[in-house]
């Protein structure tokens, strides 16, 4: 292929990675789409800001994505929150409530999500049941999640084998999709802090909200 080429050009592919488009209101049977489901989820501690979720930065040392203020309409963006990710397969239900047929999708949440599927699997092996969720909100990741008495893609060898070959380049790409792992430099440009080189805060008493807005 030319190193040049049109905006027209048919062989020219982005890559496309689907996601899980929950409705709200409607109920969806899934399961967790991982043969090792002791290797089934990512999780990493993100921040949430102007429609970026970014990587927390902090480590034994609090970066400017924690000390300085940045939240709209009173909310604190700059609370790092966990953010986990798996893959799972979605079942496709007709009216007689007869599987039809089933997808493979990458799958991000809030911890509000995991401490409900945490809660099942106390009681449950996650590879042993299919979930069953609720979707409330979904726009704010309220979810009813519960469980049914058994797993459907792994009852049959044919689709089990095709569900983990559809699931390992998802599984594999989850701790790069939960969030933007940003530079220093770049998480100030993107908080309204220029480039990078402004001071943290050294003392606990002062309003760091007040100097955000000075500068």
């Amino acid at each position: 292929m030319s190193e040049y080429f049109g905006i027209d050009d048919p062989t020219i592919k982005t890559s496309n990675f689907p996601k899980w488009e929950i409705q709200k209101g409607k109920e969806y049977r899934f399961a967790i789409a991982v043969e090792d489901i002791k290797k089934a989820f990512a999780g990493k501690k993100a921040h949430y800001f102007n429609k970026k979720r970014f990587l927390c930065k902090s480590d034994k040392k609090r970066e400017i994505c924690c000390t300085h203020s940045y939240g709209e309409n009173g909310k604190s963006a700059n609370d790092a929150k966990y953010r986990f990710g798996t893959v799972v397969v979605v079942y496709e239900i007709n009216s007689a409530k007869e599987i039809v047929s089933w997808q493979v999708v990458p799958w991000y949440f809030n911890d509000q999500v995991w401490h409900q599927i945490k809660s099942i699997a106390e009681e449950f092996p996650l590879d042993t049941v299919d979930l069953k969720l609720v979707a409330v909100d979904p726009q704010m990741m309220k979810f009813t999640i519960t469980n049914f008495k058994n797993c459907v893609w792994r009852r049959t060898e044919k689709i089990k084998q095709d569900v983990i070959a559809q699931a390992a380049p998802f599984l594999e790409s989850l701790p790069k999709r939960i969030c933007s792992n940003l530079t220093i430099a770049e998480i100030a440009e993107h908080i309204g802090l220029g480039d990078g080189t402004v001071a943290t805060d050294t003392a606990s008493s002062t309003d760091i909200g007040s100097i955000v807005e000075d500068l």
